[in-house]
């Protein structure tokens, strides 16, 4: 029975995503019983500042995404060990995103080491997967390609190294076993705080999106597809709220404007999850156009708000939104994804009805205390 672990995970400096998912996993193993701390490099505070019951060690060093991360680590891997030591080896080492790398190399020097791997993404932490890599900036879309046959290499050797795979969806677990021919030991995948993420009264005159702002998440299709329909279906009321920040957000800004929509569609930046939670809840629906993700949290946030979903027919949106039931799943054409805008919004007593259909659906199968406690059995029996 193992009764602590040690989460590794790179930092806490962007709301949402991997980061999310470990404070959420790590605060409910301990309710459950499961002692764990989590180990990371930097730290902004107003995102751990919410789970104060767990303990987090700073090592205060650069991301893992930083070259000169790499180009300094044998330090960086004299402060990890030294953090190490405090904990009895046989201690799970539970790796997060980019910090399968650190495992990697910890079980490399010491077999003793449990490793389990937990993946977030379709395709590893620096990325092999050829969809990211065309959605990046020139230079580094460049750089990516000719490196990828070292990082397909190395991330091979990770995966099949380690000593258990967990994955987020069954479309990662599918996913690894596809590329690298490992069977994923469990599929844990991320909840949803049905008391925070939760429907509102009122619909507003609204749809809105939510991830960075990146050639990946399409977000230039969702707003091209906004303008199509406003013009379509001469639709003059309805806005669009983008939630996010990212590299794009010059170019989609002056894509607003080229369309003739910049005061129709408000970009909101970075924002904390009961901010989320209310514009969610009053959006009329929530767009997600990813075609590479692995599970799609944010989809599944709005769901429980009773907010319907457009979402692309791929990954893992299309394993959680039921197509018909709770919104639906469209191609990457802007003039489907327009229409479906209009089905969605046009009938009211059809929006009611997918809008209970998502609450439902996200409250019945994406409950965190249901995958924290597989997680929970899953450490006591490694």
């Amino acid at each position: 029975m193992k009764n602590k672990i040690i989460f590794l995970h790179p930092h806490f400096l962007k709301p949402g995503g991997a980061s999310k998912v470990v404070l959420e996993f790590a605060s409910r193993l301990k309710k459950a019983g499961i002692q764990n701390i989590i180990i990371t490099t930097n730290i902004d505070n107003a995102i751990v500042n919410e789970y104060k019951s767990i303990q987090i060690v700073n090592l205060k060093w650069l991301t893992t995404g930083n070259i000169f991360f790499w180009l300094t680590f044998p330090f960086f891997y004299f402060k990890l060990k030294k953090e190490l030591k405090k904990y009895p080896s046989t201690t799970p080492l539970f790796c997060h995103s980019l910090a399968i790398y650190w495992g990697a190399i910890c079980k490399l020097l010491n077999k003793k080491i449990i490793l389990v791997n937990y993946f977030h993404d379709l395709g590893m932490p620096y990325t092999d997967s050829t969809v990211e890599i065309n959605g990046l900036p020139f230079f580094s879309r460049i750089i990516a390609r000719i490196t990828l046959p070292i990082f397909e290499y190395f991330n091979y050797k990770i995966i099949n190294t380690a000593d258990y795979l967990i994955a987020n969806s069954q479309t990662s677990a599918n996913f690894i076993k596809k590329k690298y021919g490992r069977k994923i030991d469990l599929v844990a995948c991320p909840g949803v705080d049905i008391d925070i993420f939760k429907p509102s009264i009122t619909k507003e005159s609204y749809i809105y999106t939510l991830g960075r702002l990146e050639k990946i998440k399409n977000i230039d299709l969702i707003i091209k597809s906004f303008a199509l329909y406003c013009k379509n279906f001469e639709d003059q009321k309805l806005k669009l709220i983008i939630i996010g920040t990212g590299i794009e957000k010059n170019n989609l800004e002056n894509l607003t404007t080229i369309l003739g929509i910049n005061k129709r569609v408000t970009f909101l930046g970075s924002c904390d999850q009961k901010k989320v939670a209310l514009i969610a809840s009053h959006a009329k629906a929530g767009i997600f156009l990813c075609p590479n993700e692995s599970f799609g949290l944010a989809a599944v946030e709005s769901m429980a708000c009773g907010t319907p979903i457009i979402g692309v027919n791929s990954g893992g949106i299309k394993e959680t939104v039921v197509d018909g039931k709770v919104g639906f799943l469209v191609s990457l054409d802007e003039k489907e994804i327009a229409d479906k805008i209009n089905t969605t919004l046009t009938d009211e007593q059809n929006l009611k009805i997918l809008s209970e259909n998502a609450r439902n659906h996200a409250k019945n199968n994406y409950d965190w205390n249901a995958s924290a406690r597989l997680l929970c059995q899953f450490f006591i029996e490694i």
